[in-house]
């Protein structure tokens, strides 16, 4: 464990398989210690982020700019600008009324249901819990629209979503395409607020027919429902800042190097 002395930090999770990214130094009282929460380090299969980290950030809107889902994602008690800031529901799970439709020859609200099960598949979390009242859901699904997309209604303080809806296109004509639709409006449900830029994604902007939840994506919600709601997430960094004792390292093997160099050059300029 890291003391408060190093940063005001305590880290837990030694041999967890976990690490912590690197925070940024505060001041604070020698008796006060906060526990961060481990992010894991391990690889993405995406080549289009860094890291863990990087995709968690600018899936929920809380890193650099993105692309943000601006079509089909609408915000209607959004009035701040962009914070990094991490607001998600408070508590699993969310309670979503699918009402029935048949249309095209196959169930459309079968299909919902089978995203909401490949996102509780991939994560291992119990994220949706369905109800028969509309006026009972905190998500309440509807077929109506040109084309699929989620509307956050309502939030508590601090932004954190109590009421939303999540419209599905009734132009899709495939099953598998009503899934993909299914499954990436969902994934703004649990505020993936931004699209992501790898055409592997079912969070993908430029679409997400014939694709489905990947592991990525799944660690990116398990990280997202593991932090504290309305965690800063501008505390954790992709690289430390240097310690004293290592900079002065650095700078002994520069002058060491330096003068390695001008010695060489003497006795090369002697012969």
């Amino acid at each position: 464990m890291e003391s408060a002395g190093t940063g005001g930090l305590v880290v837990d999770g030694a041999g967890s398989g976990y690490s912590a990214f690197l925070l940024e130094p505060f001041a604070a009282p020698r008796d006060t210690s906060l526990t961060i929460p481990m992010i894991p380090l391990g690889p993405l299969k995406s080549g289009d982020y860094r890291n863990l980290l990087h995709l968690l950030k600018m899936m929920t809107g809380t890193g650099e700019p993105g692309r943000r889902a601006q079509e089909d994602v609408s915000i209607s008690y959004e009035s701040s600008p962009r914070t990094t800031v991490l607001r998600r529901w408070e508590g699993l799970p969310i309670r979503i009324h699918v009402p029935p439709r048949s249309a095209r020859g196959f169930s459309w609200d079968e299909l919902v249901r089978r995203a909401m099960g490949r996102w509780e598949e991939r994560t291992g979390l119990t994220l949706f819990a369905e109800v028969e009242k509309a006026e009972e859901a905190q998500v309440r699904v509807g077929y109506a629209g040109g084309y699929s997309r989620v509307v956050f209604e309502r939030a508590a303080p601090g932004g954190i979503p109590v009421l939303a809806s999540m419209w599905m296109s009734p132009v899709l004509d495939e099953p598998r395409d009503v899934q993909s639709a299914a499954e990436h409006e969902l994934g703004h449900i649990l505020m993936l607020l931004v699209h992501s830029e790898d055409p592997g994604h079912v969070m993908y902007w430029g679409g997400s027919r014939g694709r489905g939840v990947t592991n990525d994506e799944a660690l990116v919600v398990r990280c997202l429902y593991g932090l504290p709601n309305l965690t800063d997430m501008g505390v954790y960094l992709e690289e430390a800042p240097m310690s004293s004792k290592l900079i002065e390292r650095k700078r002994v093997l520069a002058v060491v190097l330096i003068q390695a160099m001008v010695a060489l050059f003497v006795i090369l300029s002697a012969h």
